[in-house]
């Protein structure tokens, strides 16, 4: 049991045992040292997936009864058993979504794999056939290794930056299978359980011809009618507390939600809700204390940049319509503008369209840029001009009918650029439930009061302020002073002490008291629930 990793690290040894034998002793003694490695990094890969919103609802779960019958139910629709601490790095293990797409750009690129062979650096090119995939010498095309599947069938192979990406047909359905040239190799004849990866997907007796793109989390083929078709991959797991089994399941996913105790169970388990702490958002939940986001809402870390949550129109409708994509809602990104902001000046639903036209280049920031804003309503046939702005400014930001438009960048043109909003429903703001909103308010309450001494005072130092005292009996006090005591003598309100003091004042001094008082009024805001979360990463 070796791997071509490990040949080729392990070739340096440069022993007489070692070269030219694949499956030496050596190479297999150190074979899961490797093996561990490439699982790690594979670990870190999911990590990264996960700090990049690349998610498949495995925070939205359900539960049902931990009984032997229920795990038999989600083995047989696909489910497979880890623990509660295995749940946050699982391995993708199913198809979350598919899609047809009109057209993909591969990131596919001719590899070539190096190799030590116990002398110098050579270059190892690959191919397959109906059940055998072969590693040759590039230059002579000398053959290097192969191996041969017993009971598959080689549909598509394809080896990128040491990644080994493959479907494979076996028992009538086909799979996708993601593998590593430093996983083991158990020799040159292998099954389809024995082929050692990161996941085998079935993907059902529906033929899946060519890869066209390839990604962590996402796989674009051309299927069998050449169309292309859009893979994001999806993690089906569930694990126990001892009462419960806790599923990740979709509301799409029709019978395992139906048959759930509890739905929509939120596992703060992903990055989002970290990201979604960082920007204050973690008090944003619902009258059930239940996030109001979640990995089936947001997939991109833009979202917490494009809705703002303020204390003006735009900030509450984000707030308030938040998961509703409302008409109103403009999302909108050009090579000249942006717009993610709420369209409010409508008096009635319709088709309205906005021209932003710059009349100059804005080739500096600095630069001062004439623009020329218009808003138009099609009534019947036509377009109507209902409102038109021209402004100067060298600002990157302009704003126009609630909307604030933000220039894309610096240009050497100028450049015109229309939005069209079609509005179907009312602008809509309303709050639902009744809190306590606290003002303080406090009163100024002042005490005067004098000290005041015929001729003399205690005056320790001349240069420092003089300190008053008073008192209705005539005795020897003790009094400290920069840590040094000081017996005062105290009558008729005259100063006495050891130290020679000389000086004449009158003292009035004032000092206030403040009183806050709570004034108490009911406002209408929707209630929050903080809750704090972190990464477990333990597993890494």
């Amino acid at each position: 049991m070796s791997s071509l990793l490990a040949n080729n690290i392990l070739n340096i040894l440069n022993t007489e045992g070692n070269v030219n034998n694949f499956f030496s002793n050596v190479k297999k003694t150190f074979q899961p040292f490797i093996r561990e490695q490439i699982m790690q990094l594979r670990r870190t890969q999911l990590f990264v997936d996960n700090l990049n919103f690349n998610y498949s609802g495995e925070d939205i779960l359900c539960n049902m009864l931990a009984t032997n019958s229920n795990s038999n139910f989600l083995f047989s629709r696909g489910y497979a058993y880890c623990t509660e601490n295995e749940y946050l790095n699982a391995e993708y293990n199913c198809i979350f979504s598919s899609k047809n797409i009109e057209s993909v750009e591969t990131n596919i690129k001719p590899q070539l794999i190096k190799f030590f062979d116990g002398f110098e650096t050579k270059k190892l090119n690959y191919n397959f056939e109906t059940d055998t995939v072969n590693f040759f010498e590039k230059a002579g095309n000398k053959m290097f290794f192969s191996f041969t599947f017993s009971d598959s069938e080689i549909i598509d192979f394809l080896v990128q930056n040491d990644y080994i990406y493959c479907i494979l047909k076996n028992n009538g359905n086909y799979h996708l299978c993601l593998s590593h040239l430093g996983l083991s190799i158990k020799g040159s004849k292998i099954s389809f359980l024995e082929f050692d990866c990161f996941y085998k997907i079935n993907l059902g007796d529906y033929f899946y011809g060519h890869f066209l793109k390839i990604g962590t989390n996402k796989i674009t083929f051309l299927d069998n009618e050449k169309k292309i078709k859009e893979f994001t991959l999806g993690k089906k797991y569930y694990f126990s507390n001892g009462t419960y089994y806790f599923y990740n399941s979709a509301k799409t996913d029709g019978e395992l939600y139906e048959l759930a105790l509890e739905r929509n169970i939120q596992t703060e388990s992903l990055f989002l809700y970290d990201i979604a702490d960082l920007f204050g958002l973690s008090d944003f939940t619902d009258v059930l204390n239940k996030k109001r986001y979640n990995s089936l809402l947001i997939n991109d870390k833009s979202f917490f940049f494009k809705k703002q949550f303020g204390d003006n129109l735009n900030g509450a409708l984000n707030f308030f319509d938040y998961g509703l994509k409302k008409s109103y809602r403009v999302d909108y990104d050009s090579p000249y503008i942006k717009i993610h902001d709420n369209f409010s000046e409508f008096t009635e639903q319709g088709i309205y369209k906005i021209v932003v036209s710059s009349l100059d280049k804005k080739t500096d920031v600095s630069n001062l840029i004439e623009f020329d804003l218009k808003l138009y309503f099609f009534d019947f046939d036509r377009f109507v001009l209902k409102k038109r702005v021209c402004l100067k400014t060298s600002s990157m930001f302009l704003y126009f009918c609630n909307l604030k438009i933000q220039l894309s960048s610096l240009t050497n043109s100028v450049f015109s650029d229309s939005i069209i909003i079609n509005i179907t429903e009312k602008l809509s703001c309303k709050l639902k439930n009744k809190s306590v909103s606290l003002e303080n308010h406090f009163e100024d309450e002042s005490q005067s009061f004098s000290f005041k001494q015929n001729n003399n005072a205690l005056v320790k130092n001349p240069k420092k302020n003089p300190i008053p005292f008073c008192s209705n009996n005539s005795k020897i006090t003790p009094f400290f002073l920069n840590k040094k005591e000081y017996n005062l003598n105290i009558d008729n309100n005259l100063f006495f002490s050891d130290e020679k003091t000389t000086k004449n004042f009158s003292i009035e001094e004032t000092t206030k008291k403040i009183v806050f008082k709570r004034e108490e009024k009911n406002q209408e805001i929707l209630k929050v629930n903080r809750v704090k979360f972190r990464l477990d990463l333990s597993n890494l």
